[in-house]
């Protein structure tokens, strides 16, 4: 996977267009690329995802042994007045393994149910 924002602690900060800033980072961070449905559901993308992530199970275990966290940032967006998806035990499991957290923004509609 190649980064679409990413630096490490202690490097030079600066903006998404390379402008320098003051300081220096105090954390490492590393950010995938935007996934977009493409018609599949949103657990079939993380399904997806999950199968690589485990093939570098003992690196992400390692990162998060020296106090590194991972985590799924979902940007939800609908325009229905309802929607909603189903974690199954088994995929919520599979994130557990690799001490993967799930976060989700949710943005609706402007209609009321």
């Amino acid at each position: 996977m190649v980064p679409f924002r990413a630096w490490k602690v202690g490097e030079q900060r600066v903006t998404q267009r390379g402008d320098l800033l003051e300081g220096t980072y105090d954390s490492t961070y590393w950010c995938s690329p935007e996934l977009t449905g493409g018609g599949a559901g949103l657990t079939e993308l993380l399904e997806a995802q999950l199968a690589e992530l485990e093939t570098r199970k003992a690196f992400l275990a390692e990162f998060c042994s020296t106090g590194g966290r991972i985590e799924y940032f979902v940007g939800w967006f609908t325009d229905k007045k309802n929607t909603g998806e189903v974690f199954d035990w088994r995929l919520l499991s599979r994130l557990a393994a690799l001490q993967i957290s799930l976060s989700m923004d949710i943005y609706g509609g402007n209609s009321p149910i």
